[in-house]
């Protein structure tokens, strides 16, 4: 009987042992595959709405504006950096301040303004890269047209929200160099864009089984709705199609700026460019 108790107790111990080393082994082989995704995601998946740069979502060879790769836009950014872009949560605010109708363009700054109640769009909100941020109320309202837009079948997809001036940096430097003799830009400088206010997004959407390319995006059914429904929603179009010369950008049918409800409206019916309206103060009138 001792015997039997003896040998049971080693097998015993074997069987535990077996068990902890193949534990082992399976936490090692976890870790390096999970190393090795870390690594591809930092070298080559920067989230979209920073660069703009997935080849999955355009073909880069028609862009308006030629912005090389993805793996050569993140050798500008430290590794530190651009892991931390990916930390799940937004900035905190520099000022108490909300600047929703701030008139920001190519020579007036926002300086190192980070808007206040920056939150994560929300998860029922489809996009390419979370997290994306937004003010608060944007949000909010983003939220509400984005439930008509599935109501009514479509697919919006949010490419970009909030944007650090540091990260606009990247991007209006790489478009001087490729770019530098283009008439009208495609990049604000930074501290000069619209994404710093965190009440603007860019879209694209999901039609006929893939996502639709920035330069088909004015031609698809998802902008058709935006053109005629946004307003609705406080949202208007910054830079259209033939006021180039006045926004001093190009036209961008997926660029939306949230500014209210009375003021979009106002705006659409102005048929101005929101540059021209915030410059002449024709808002002071809707509030």
């Amino acid at each position: 009987m001792r015997t039997f108790q003896k040998t049971h107790a080693i097998v015993s111990l074997w069987v535990f042992c077996g068990l902890f080393l193949i534990f082992a082994i399976f936490l090692v082989i976890f870790a390096f595959f999970r190393g090795a995704d870390d690594s591809t995601f930092a070298s080559n998946e920067i989230p979209l709405h920073y660069l703009e740069l997935d080849e999955n979502y355009v073909d880069q060879d028609t862009l308006p504006l030629e912005m090389g790769n993805v793996s050569e836009a993140v050798n500008m950014i430290s590794q530190d950096e651009t892991r931390s872009l990916f930390q799940g949560s937004c900035p905190a605010g520099t000022s108490n301040f909300t600047y929703t109708l701030f008139h920001v363009n190519s020579q007036i700054s926002l300086g190192s303004y980070i808007p206040p109640r920056l939150v994560e769009i929300p998860a029922s909100i489809e996009t390419l890269y979370p997290p994306l941020c937004l003010q608060y109320e944007v949000a909010q309202q983003l939220l509400m047209m984005n439930d008509t837009i599935n109501d009514a079948g479509h697919r919006l997809v949010v490419t970009s929200g909030f944007r650090d001036p540091w990260i606009q940096d990247i991007l209006h430097a790489k478009s001087q160099k490729n770019s530098p003799t283009q008439s009208h830009a495609s990049v604000a400088p930074p501290q000069h864009s619209e994404h710093q206010l965190g009440t603007t997004i860019d879209v694209t959407s999901f039609e006929k089984g893939g996502y639709v390319r920035r330069i088909d995006f004015e031609n698809s059914t998802m902008y058709a709705w935006l053109s005629r429904h946004a307003h609705e929603y406080g949202f208007i179009q910054s830079y259209m199609q033939g006021q180039e010369s006045v926004t001093g950008y190009i036209a961008e049918p997926w660029h939306f700026r949230y500014v209210g409800v009375s003021i979009a409206t106002d705006v659409k019916k102005s048929e101005l460019s929101l540059n021209e309206y915030l410059a002449n103060d024709l808002f002071l009138e809707n509030i």
